[in-house]
């Protein structure tokens, strides 16, 4: 079974995933060996990040949208849309696709966590998914535990679209649908 590209797509493009041939594997297709684990970059980071309170993972738990990703077919019009009609920082995220950070409230520029309460996300190619066609914009949920909130989703009617992966440096995600198909995320983030 084929998946959509994953998301949180700036975390994956940097996810060393051990089998070259699973259907979440945006990157190249090359062995295990030549790929390097990079840990995110603090800008990065804090496109994920929720609220200045937030020092490590189990210190919130409101199941809160902690984190959002906008797909676009003319990424530079659609990035021109979101800074012109909200006044959005965005910010191009380095890796092998066009991604950027979407900065919908200011941070600190030395911890670069919200000063504010507010979400921040990214904006993607929608081309860039393996199935561009299903590529939705996707709202992240924190949670304590990504395989107990999985098995919870497919107990109550939901299903796991793409399983746990790992965000170098700063947690878990999987991306699933509720039962009328809409797109969520859950993420956990690395106690630090």
């Amino acid at each position: 079974m084929q998946h959509q590209s994953p998301s949180p797509r700036a975390a994956i493009k940097l996810h060393k995933h051990g089998d070259d041939e699973h259907p979440n594997n945006t990157l190249n297709k090359t062995s295990n060996r030549s790929r390097k684990k990079t840990k995110l970059p603090d800008a990065a980071q804090n496109a994920f990040y929720p609220s200045p309170q937030i020092e490590k993972a189990g210190d919130f738990m409101d199941h809160t949208i902690v984190h959002f990703e906008i797909p676009a077919d003319d990424i530079e019009k659609l990035k021109e849309f979101y800074q012109n009609l909200f006044g959005w920082k965005m910010e191009t995220y380095p890796g092998p696709t066009v991604y950027y950070t979407v900065q919908t409230v200011p941070t600190d520029e030395k911890t670069m966590m919200p000063i504010r309460p507010g979400v921040n996300g990214g904006l993607y190619c929608r081309k860039d998914a393996q199935r561009p066609k299903e590529a939705k914009q996707t709202n992240y949920i924190s949670v304590e535990s990504v395989d107990e909130y999985s098995k919870k989703i497919e107990k109550l009617g939901g299903t796991i679209k793409i399983p746990k992966m790992e965000i170098p440096g700063l947690g878990w995600w999987a991306l699933a649908l509720d039962p009328e198909g809409n797109h969520f995320g859950v993420l956990e983030y690395m106690k630090k």
